[in-house]
Order: structure tokens, then sequence, then C-alpha cells
């Protein structure tokens, strides 16, 4: 019997595999995912919980070793349940990225998995990153508390770090195929049915803490006040819109009370939930105007919305990183930079 492997470690990964790849019918599933809401069992035959999802948010380095340790040891719990299987069985792995360890372990040292299939989760998949993009120092550690909880962690792997440039991979999955990196590999699909919301008189401000970590405190601090005030200056005139702010799951967040002030002109409503900012987007806050630093969010909404949707859609993008500019200039108005 073969198997297909299924990693999601957030909602939007989990929807996109219920909402794909299942034609198929002769293999048996197994889904290894964190507790989520939007998990339907009657479609996996077998289910692994990570347990509670675990996001790192810690400011401090100790914080974020302990917060990176416990993902593994829940790594490590998973594997224990589905060893058995993917040690005596062939198996095909569908997951997002080989940054992750648990995706990393199962690519460099499960003998028994043969195609490997990438599934967009974020815009990783439309520019050019590889390991040399990574801190040497943060690859050294990332391999030390892998081994110490039992996994084993390749931080030199070749090529983009998605994997896709393995001879292994043979797809990778994505929103738009036409702006992909591997266009030679790239398939559509699709993360939900099409949705027409009715869009409110409101905005949305999708956070990214995670470049406090990539940009540094300094750079990242001065990157968001521009972000902020070139949102102040785009709604300036509009007084009666209410704003959402949404945090990254990762990374320190930025306190509320700095943003009621920053946009004292505004309700400011703080949405500080576990649930993916594309779930909570179309069950509730149905914003007209979205502000983005580079997220992958603001395209995976657009992607799900129907034609006449889009066109009223009002969306922001501020781009730092600048090989996905261009990503998201094709759907997006630049917020403009003064740095």
């Amino acid at each position: 019997m073969d198997y297909d492997l299924f990693i999601a470690l957030s909602s939007r990964l989990l929807l996109t595999y219920q909402n794909n790849f299942f034609e198929e019918e002769s293999k048996k599933r197994i889904i290894i995912s964190y507790d989520d809401k939007l998990l339907d069992t009657s479609k996996w035959d077998f289910v692994v919980s990570l347990g509670k999802p675990r996001f790192n948010k810690s400011s401090s380095a100790m914080g974020s070793l302990i917060a990176v340790r416990k993902t593994l040891l829940a790594y490590k719990k998973a594997l224990v349940h589905v060893n058995r299987i993917i040690n005596n069985n062939k198996f095909s792995v569908y997951y997002p990225t080989l940054e992750d360890v648990l995706c990393n372990h199962i690519f460099f040292y499960k003998k028994n998995a043969e195609n490997f299939f990438v599934v967009e989760e974020g815009t990783l998949n439309y520019y050019h990153h590889s390991t040399r993009d990574l801190s040497l120092k943060r690859k050294t550690l990332k391999k030390v508390i892998a081994l110490s909880v039992g996994l084993n962690y390749n931080p030199f792997y070749k090529g983009h770090t998605t994997g896709v440039d393995y001879e292994k991979v043979k797809n990778c999955f994505v929103i738009e195929p036409k702006l992909a990196y591997k266009k030679i590999k790239a398939k559509k699909i699709k993360l939900t049915d099409e949705k027409s919301p009715m869009l409110q008189p409101s905005a949305l401000i999708i956070g990214q803490e995670p470049y406090n970590i990539i940009l540094g405190q300094n750079r990242y601090n001065k990157t968001i006040g521009n972000f902020l005030q070139q949102i102040k200056l785009e709604l300036k005139d509009k007084p009666e819109i209410k704003i959402f702010y949404k945090p990254h799951r990762y990374g320190p967040r930025i306190k509320k009370n700095d943003l009621k002030e920053h946009f004292k002109d505004h309700e400011v409503i703080y949405v500080d939930s576990e649930e993916s900012i594309e779930i909570l987007y179309f069950d509730s806050i149905n914003a007209k105007y979205i502000f983005t630093l580079d997220s992958s969010a603001l395209l995976s909404i657009y992607f799900s919305c129907s034609e006449k949707t889009r066109r009223q859609l009002k969306l922001f993008s501020f781009s730092v990183n600048s090989k996905t500019r261009y990503l998201f200039k094709s759907i997006s108005k630049d917020l403009s930079h003064d740095y």
C-alpha cells in the first residue's frame, strides 16, 4: 500500500490540502496538523495531531529557544505515530518548505519518501531564496536543537528553500503559476471556493511581526513606523473607517495602545486570534481596504474572491522584500517609501 503524507503547519495549508489533491483514491492519506476546527476527518485515513498551535511570539532569545524546542518535541511525538507506516511503505509528501525541521527531516532522512510536492503557504514560491539567505548562526542553532530532541536537520541543502530545485520534487502548487519562481513545475491550486463577501467600509492591516527578526529591531521599527504613517495618510480623509489590525502568528507584537494612539482618529480593533487572517476576513471582517507588508494573505484573499469583488477591493502593499515587489504590484497599489 502506498501513502500520501501531508504536513499542515497552518490553517491555510490545511484548507489548501482539503480543497485539492483528492481525485486519486488508490492511496491512503495521512495528515500531520495542529488541532484545527477546520480539519475534516472524513477526508483523512490517519490524523496525527501536533496539539495546540505553538507560535513563537517571544521577544527574548531564551524565550525563542524554548518555543522552538517545544515545537520540535511535538514534531518528534508526531513522527512516533507515523514511523511504523513511513518506515515500511513507500510514500509521497506534500509540504511547504525545507526551512521547517519536520519537513526537512522527512525530506532528507526518510528513505521510503519517493516523491515530494511543494504546496504554497506564503510568498516563498515566487522568488529565489536559498540557505545562503539564512544566517549561519540560526541554521546551526536549529540543527543543535533538532538533534537534542532526536531529529535530524540538514541546514546546507542546495537550491531554493522549498526544495523545488531537487529532482524528487515533482511539482509546486501555487495560486498563480505564471508568477512562480519555478514555472516549469508550477501547478495551479485553489484555496477555497470563489467568494463574494459584502465588503464593509473598513480597513484591515495585516501584521508582519517576523520582520522584526529578519530586519533587526532598528530597521523594523523604522519600517513599521513608515508603513503605519502611509496608512494614516491614505485614510486621513476617511475618519469613519474602522481599522482592524491582525498580528502575525510569529514575532513580538505591536502594543495595542500604540496602535490606538497612532490611529486616534479611527476606531481600532486589535484582532488577537490564532485563526488565519484569510478565515477571519471572510467570516467577519470583509474590509474594503487591505494594507500589508509583503504578506501572502493579501494574495490569498484577493485570489479567493470573485472578479466582481476583486474590482471593489482597495489593496495597498508596502514592499520590504524587493524580490516580491513585482508580485504585489500585479494586484495592489504601492505605498510610498521615504527611506
